[in-house]
């Protein structure tokens, strides 16, 4: 009597060709993957200006010449507070921060007086900081619109991000501007970011489902300093206090004229991000 085998898919090592074909499937779909690429950034570059030089709210009293016969005429007429001890100034300087801060940034604010004042090298950073400028409504709507962007790339069928090659797309710059801002702190701590970069780390995008997902890592910069601009816009003021405009005026004194040091502040975050086109 002859036996007939059942017919079936013949088998390779116990794994099935229709099951090696659809993992071959699965291996051949169309994936883009980049671990890194510098995504998009500001025109303005931290502590240059636009013209590849040192920013002027950058500059200490070692750019002294270049500002001392312009600027004569408008301190003798604020002899009073041109003549004051380093001191005085600094105690000028803390009472401006004290009057436009509260809670948390009001003690971040003090504290870059104290690196600002004692001349301290290095960027400045803060936990506290990054909280309340990543976890702020202007973060929000500019990540926002960062996003909106890159997602606007996407749909467009460039996905792998090819077409930028050695470039970057640029973005514009966050301000915190506002009663609440100027009441809580970061209008006089960071008020307008002075550049950032956006990074993407680790992205993937499956071509076939329409799926993307990576980390867009944030660096944001800003200048702790003043340039003669802030003067001319701030140095009259009489809010807050009838003292606000003098206590920017002890500010710009201690950085141009006397031995304390601009620096720059550095904040960074996370933010994973994903979506479908």
């Amino acid at each position: 009597m002859s036996t007939v085998k059942a017919l079936g898919v013949p088998k390779i090592k116990g794994i099935s060709l229709a099951r090696m074909h659809e993992e071959n499937d699965k291996m051949q779909s169309n994936f883009i993957r980049i671990p890194y690429k510098l995504l998009a950034e500001t025109e303005t570059k931290p502590g240059l200006g636009l013209d590849g030089r040192i920013a002027e709210d950058m500059k200490d009293v070692s750019y002294l010449k270049e500002i001392q016969d312009n600027q004569k005429k408008y301190w003798e007429k604020h002899k009073n507070i041109f003549n004051k001890k380093d001191i005085e100034l600094f105690e000028m300087m803390k009472d401006l921060f004290t009057d436009v801060s509260m809670f948390d940034l009001e003690k971040i604010g003090l504290d870059m007086c104290e690196k600002f004042h004692n001349g301290a090298k290095g960027n400045y950073t803060d936990k506290k900081l990054n909280r309340n400028v990543f976890g702020s409504n202007e973060f929000g709507e500019y990540h926002k619109k960062n996003l909106e962007s890159i997602r606007n790339v996407i749909f467009k069928n460039t996905a792998d991000f090819k077409f930028l090659k050695d470039k970057t797309l640029f973005i514009p710059r966050m301000s915190f501007d506002g009663l609440k801002n100027n009441a809580m702190g970061l209008g006089i701590t960071i008020h307008q970011v002075y550049a950032t970069k956006i990074e993407l780390i680790d992205y993937f995008c499956d071509l076939d489902k329409k799926y993307w997902q990576g980390i867009f890592r944030y660096t944001l910069f800003d200048h702790f300093g003043l340039d003669w601009n802030d003067i001319l816009l701030h140095g009259e003021d009489s809010m807050p206090s009838p003292n606000t405009g003098n206590h920017f005026k002890a500010w710009y004194l201690l950085q141009r004229y006397r031995k304390a040091k601009p620096f720059i502040v550095e904040l960074k975050h996370d933010m994973y991000v994903n979506g479908k086109f």
